[in-house]
């Protein structure tokens, strides 16, 4: 046994329940340094000066009979500092959710100060919590009333009560704390240290799917879980550490506004209520708000917890749980229809195969009836688009309809009718745009003379693609936009970045003057229109190019379109009637606005821009001589709810699933007209149908388990070659046995994609004796296609016999002769996912075949990873969140097709969306850089026998391994790294109270055993180039010559890869040709910076500062900290621009981060918009339980 074995084992030595006492009074700490000064404070201040908190009594009480005194005492000082930064960073945030950054007061504050670590001794301590409560309310209690209030769950024994006031509202929040026992280690020890975060990353990844999964509900009388909560808590919940820590924060915050509406006035202006469970690594909350029946959520707390596991008359808990289980298993087999030993093998964990039919909805491709007309159910929707993006007065169009409805065409199909026009069409996909200029084309020619196209390209700064006959009227056309016709290769990869010397051994990149996708788009149209040469435009962009800008973001763009008769600056119409001519149709089009992050900003500032600084400024005779059109397509919208709820604000928002019920089905055609943000004539027309007579859905479930001691036994590779096979097989059999002549796999992951295809291939000759050829008998289609790769595709995609896809990467082709769809359904990020299965199970279809049968094959697979025993409630647990997921993703493929899903005497509808958030700008090299690292690595999962791949990652890791980041004055506000130790001992020698003040941090964001610091004002980076690596590099390994070499000829590179590598090498042959070792050095300057340090760094930095990691050292090692820290963020978090390039550290281990997100996810913790925010319980398991 070893020395840390002993300590956390040694019987009698240690108390568990004193250290959770110890990081509670850190938290309650690091709540009272927010107090103003005052008698509360003064208060608590003279019971932290006693005796009993001086530094050597704490440590002796923890050290008691405990050989390793030093091991104990640095225990002490983590949870109690690491307490300090919690308590602040969860004010922090509360405060800010509840008052917007308005001023508050503090009206209640209620922690023990008096005996906080020692607790469970509270004899003679009641006058303490009595004067705590009616000295700050004001109020007097009987001694009946003393006695409950000292009763189980009930307030006296909260850990911390809030309550402040803020525009004449009161804002209440309970909170729970308590850590986690595998935390007391010996922190020495660099091992132990790697092991704690390895714990946490295994803990996230052994979590369900509906991690971090938001559910919002469209209307609040939705929301009827009160029953289903309460037998959720009792059967399900008792062993879940931070949902349980809630129940109890619950029960208390229930007791305490009974109390509060019994003896004050306070509850009448009561706004909103917040429970958290605390714990050191993981916070479950739970937000109310008094328009909501709170007390009733509040009361199934209190009941739970002050009555539930200490009466005798309540079940056991095995009985509970067996209970609730019964309840979740007989809704699961009768939503599928299952008998009963289906179900009986999901619960054993046996592969399991069911299946189910669908008949009655609407075929896409079949006639239909609408205003007493009958036409085929394409072309009423038709007509309606036709009819309202006629109509003058309607503003704005939002298209939901199904994929494969034909919103876009008949949009085209309009416009080639119209005299004049400019349409400016925008989506996320670069590939879809480039098939809008087929839309507009006649045997490879545009349909008329007149017309040109233009596309907007981010590999080259200020090129135009562009499409039109008469090309000579472009090509000769002088300035700074340069028009390229679109069958011009445009794969230029050489990069010419300027530098300039800083001083003899360091330089930078010079700012070029670029003219971004948006910005060079609408300075392209404003071109040809204040030069007449079209007055047929057709624009595309993507919209992921949208950045921010400063305090604004680069759709401010869109405004060059109207150049020619508005001025932004006086903001004034002049020469308008000059337009209208030319252009009686001005048509912006967002496809697919859900698709990317920064759609709904877009969409905010087209009609911001068109409509407010544009239309609301013409005269009536002007509004009619033009007809100003927005149109949002989106089938992820589905309805005028959805379409409110998501798209009324711009507001940075996560990705979620929005579910609403209803009494009435949904009608499969719906043309509905309503005010878009109470102001903008707007139009929703929705369709919910599937190009098929019949639809059969077969799932296939497969569970695994696996005893592991730590991450690096936890791998599903055995289980995706199993599934894998399986999914395979299915395929193949499906083409050999004649039940189809196309077959379409989806899987998320590019890797196992085209492992994969080598398993089809095999399968296939083995049946057949034939071998597979790529673009001929199958395709492999993701993301990172190029231009090429895609227009192959196309030729080809109606003879295949195999089309295996990842996300996204097939949107805009449909595959006429696929019947069956194999899908794997992912267990992460399920709100994208879904919004990908909704696509791609549409993309079948276009031909006589949408009038037979079709077939989707559904594959779920869970591993489940336990280590000490997989008892019956986790087992109970897991097998719930599996049904919920099953039940997610038929809910959500039906909602698609009919609208709206049966359940429980409701219609329930499941709509996923993506996050709203937009991108800052990074023209920084070395964050491109460290992104290349993470490139080459995709480029090896398609193809990792590509000896070039692996030649240029070898070098350019060894090249960019030495790099300097500065945090001096970013993350520490007075005392460097290694002193801090010795000044929290000093602080805390002058007694307890001291540390009130203590704050040596910059406001670091508490992420369990890691700190995170916002960086505002600019990040210093340097990236060091050693001049004898470089002469052996490049003279020896011929290292430039080769990687230019490969760059032109490589097809497993994308686009993207090799403008990247070339900025690369440019950079390094600059760094050489100096003849000594040289830097780059880099200001980065953006609000999404982030650096991420371990607590424990602080602690343990003398360990860290002799610590290397093992040689050799990589960027891509797994046993690395730097893959640990961006482990275990990617895991809660979309990071991006990882720094430092390589893993080797000089002393505390850091990594640097771009997150759009970070914010949006900690607010939604405490949000009144999110009723749940726990990794264990959502609505949708309620809703099961219902």
């Amino acid at each position: 046994m070893n020395t840390n074995e002993q300590f956390i084992n040694a019987n009698n030595r240690l108390d568990y329940v004193d250290f959770g006492f110890l990081f509670e009074l850190g938290f309650n700490l690091g709540i009272a340094s927010f107090l103003p000064d005052g008698l509360l404070k003064n208060n608590i201040k003279n019971h932290l000066r006693d005796p009993f908190y001086y530094r050597a009594e704490v440590y002796n009480k923890f050290s008691c009979n405990l050989e390793e005194n030093e091991i104990a005492q640095k225990n002490v000082d983590y949870l109690l500092f690491k307490g300090i930064l919690s308590g602040q960073n969860f004010f922090s945030e509360w405060i800010e959710s509840k008052t917007n950054g308005a001023d508050y007061e503090i009206i209640y504050f209620q922690a023990n100060f008096k005996t906080a670590l020692d607790q469970n001794n509270r004899d003679g301590n009641e006058e303490y919590f009595l004067h705590m409560l009616t000295s700050q309310l004001d109020i007097e209690i009987n001694e009946a009333e003393k006695k409950q209030l000292f009763d189980k769950g009930n307030v006296l024994h909260a850990d911390t009560i809030i309550i402040i006031s803020s525009k004449g509202q009161y804002h209440l929040c309970v909170v729970d704390n308590s850590i986690a026992l595998n935390n007391i280690k010996n922190y020495s020890d660099i091992d132990n240290i790697k092991r704690l975060y390895n714990d946490a990353i295994f803990n996230q990844r052994r979590k369900n799917s509906f991690n971090n999964l938001t559910i919002d509900a469209v209307h609040i009388s939705d929301l009827n879980i009160v029953s289903p909560l309460y037998m959720y808590i009792m059967g399900l919940v008792s062993k879940d550490k931070p949902l349980f820590k809630m129940i109890q924060a619950g029960s208390y915050a229930y007791s305490f506004i009974k109390l509060m509406a019994e003896k004050t006035s306070m509850i009448q202006n009561l706004k909103s209520i917040c429970i958290v469970g605390y714990t050191d690594s993981e916070i479950c909350s739970c937000n109310l708000t008094t328009d909501f029946s709170y007390m009733d959520i509040l009361g199934v707390c209190f009941k739970n917890y002050s009555q539930g596991n200490s009466d005798s008359q309540f079940q056991t808990l095995d009985e509970k749980n067996a209970n609730i289980f019964k309840k979740v298993k007989s809704n699961f087999r009768k939503l599928f229809n299952l008998d009963a030993q289906t179900v009986s093998d999901i619960i054993d964990f046996k592969t399991t195969t069911f299946s189910e039919y669908f008949e009655d909805f609407q075929n896409t491709a079949t006639e239909f009836v609408f205003n007493n007309q009958q036409d085929s159910f394409r072309n009423i929707h038709a007509k309606q688009i036709k009819k309202y993006i006629s109509d003058k007065n309607m503003q704005i169009l939002f298209l939901t309809g199904n994929p494969g409805i034909g919103k876009t065409t008949a949009i085209v199909e309009h416009l080639k009718k119209e005299p004049g026009y400019l349409f400016l069409y925008l989506s996320p996909r670069v590939h879809v745009n480039q098939d809008i200029r087929e839309k507009f084309s006649v045997h490879e020619h545009l349909y008329t003379d007149d017309a040109i196209f233009l596309n907007s390209s981010s590999h080259e700064s200020n090129i135009i693609e562009f499409f039109t006959k008469d090309e000579a009227k472009y090509t000769n056309i002088k300035g700074n936009i340069i028009f390229q016709p679109v069958n011009q290769n445009t794969s230029q990869y050489k990069s010419h970045i300027k530098f300039r010397n800083v001083n003899n051994t360091t330089f930078s990149q010079v700012a070029q003057p670029k003219l971004g996708v948006l910005n060079k788009l609408t300075k392209a149209i404003d071109h040809i229109i204040q030069n007449k040469l079209s007055n047929k435009i057709i624009a595309t962009a993507c919209i992921q190019s949208l950045r921010t800008l400063g305090t604004e973001s680069t759709a401010r763009h869109i405004q060059n379109i109207f150049m020619s008769f508005y001025d932004p600056n006086a903001r004034q119409i002049k020469n308008f009637d000059n337009f209208a001519n030319e252009f009686p149709n001005v048509i912006i089009m967002i496809d697919e606005i859900t698709g990317d992050n920064a759609g709904p900003a877009l969409f905010h500032e087209m009609f911001t821009t068109l409509y407010r600084k544009i239309f609301n400024k013409l005269s009536e005779a002007q509004k009619q001589k033009v007809n100003f059109k927005i149109i949002v397509a989106d089938a992820s919208l589905l309805n005028i709810d959805v379409i409110e709820k998501h798209l009324r604000s711009k507001k940075c928002d996560n990705r979620k699933i929005y579910f609403k019920k209803s009494t009435v089905p949904t009608k499969s055609f719906e043309v509905d007209k309503f005010k878009f943000k109470d102001k903008y004539n707007s139009v929703c027309i929705n369709t919910n149908s599937y190009p098929a007579s019949r639809l059969n859905i077969s799932y296939y479930v497969s569970i695994h388990t696996s005893q592991v001691c730590e991450l690096k036994n936890m791998s599903t590779y055995k289980d995706y070659e199993l599934l894998d096979n399986r999914m395979a097989t299915e395929a193949v059999n499906i083409i050999c046995n004649n039940q189809a002549e196309q077959v379409i796999v989806y899987i998320q992951s590019i890797k196992r994609l085209s492992t994969l295809v080598e398993t089809i291939k095999a399968k296939y000759f083995a049946k057949t004796n034939q071998q597979l050829i790529q673009n001929q008998d199958y395709l492999l289609i993701n993301s990172q296609l190029s231009k090429q790769d895609r227009n192959r595709i196309l030729k080809v995609k109606d003879s295949v016999k195999f089309v295996l896809t990842t996300s996204s990467a097939s949107r805009g082709i449909s595959f006429l002769k696929a019947t069956y769809i194999l899908i794997d359904i992912s267990n992460f990020h399920l709100e994208t996912n879904l919004m990908e299965i909704l696509q791609v199970i549409y993309r079948g279809r276009g031909s006589n075949l949408d009038f037979g049968e079709k077939h989707l094959k559904l594959f779920v697979n869970h591993h489940i990873f336990y280590v000490d025993e997989l008892t019956t409630l986790r087992r109970n647990n897991i097998l719930i969140d599996i049904f919920t997921l099953l039940i997610t993703v038929k809910f959500s493929i039906l909602t698609r097709i009919y609208g709206s899903a049966y359940f429980n005497n409701s219609y329930i509808s499941i709509v996923p969306v993506g996050e709203k958030s937009i991108c800052s700008n990074s023209n920084s090299l070395i964050e491109g850089f460290s992104n290349l690292s993470q490139q080459l690595n995709f480029a090896l999962n398609r193809n990792s026998d590509d000896r070039g791949i692996h030649f240029m990652q070898k070098h350019l890791i060894d090249i960019f391994s030495s790099m300097n980041i500065s945090l001096k004055n970013k993350i520490y506000n007075k005392s460097s790294p290694d002193e801090m130790q010795k000044d929290f001992h000093e602080c805390w020698d002058k007694g307890l109270d001291k540390l009130l003040a203590f704050k040596p941090l910059a406001d670091p964001i508490i992420l369990g055993d890691l700190m995170i610091f916002h960086i505002r004002d600019g990040l210093h980076s340097s990236l060091n180039f050693n001049y004898e690596q470089l002469k052996k590099t490049i003279l020896e390994k011929k290292f430039i010559k080769r990687a230019l070499g490969y760059i032109f000829k490589s097809e497993t590179l994308t686009d993207d890869t090799k403008q990247s590598l070339s900025k690369a090498l440019n950079t390094i042959e600059h760094a050489f040709k100096s003849n000594q070792s040289q830097s780059l050095v880099e200001e980065l300057l953006s609000d999404d910076i982030y650096v991420a340090v371990p607590i424990l760094g602080l602690f343990s930095f003398s360990e860290f500062e002799t610590f290397k990691e093992p040689v050799p050292i990589s960027a891509f090692r797994d046993s690395s900290f730097k893959y640990l820290l961006k482990s275990l963020l990617n895991s809660y978090y979309s990071v991006e621009n990882v720094l430092p390039i390589s893993a080797d550290y000089e002393n505390i281990p850091f990594v640097v981060f771009r997150c759009t997100d970070l914010k949006k996810i900690r607010a939604k913790m405490y949000n009144d918009k999110y009723m749940f925010c726990s990794r264990e319980i959502n609505l949708l398991n309620l809703l099961l339980i219902e």
